[in-house]
């Protein structure tokens, strides 16, 4: 973890809140969607609930680079791996995480 999110999780802890939202800075979230984590966390009993963002794929640098990355992403980190609770593999879509505190 980075410094700066260490230090914003340090001081949202101090409000001691039930979830701490990770998010980039340029990302459109839908209207529902910390309720749609919270209750994918809630409903599953799960610490990390990770969603990817919609990419938008209009540009052709973009058709042809995200597609590739989210391909290697797969190979190196296997989805099956990370949904499987009794594996030790965890990965983290970058646009949308939230973490039970």
């Amino acid at each position: 973890m980075t410094w700066v999110l260490r230090r914003g999780v340090e001081l949202a802890l101090v409000d001691d809140p039930k979830f701490v939202l990770f998010t980039d800075a340029d990302i459109w979230h839908p209207p529902n969607l910390f309720c749609t984590l919270v209750s994918a966390a809630v409903t599953n009993d799960l610490d990390m609930v990770s969603q990817i963002a919609m990419l938008r794929v209009s540009r052709f640098w973009d058709r042809l680079l995200i597609p590739a990355f989210v391909l290697f992403c797969s190979m190196v980190y296997p989805f099956r791996w990370s949904n499987d609770p009794r594996s030790g593999v965890a990965t983290a879509a970058g646009g949308y995480r939230g973490a039970l505190t």
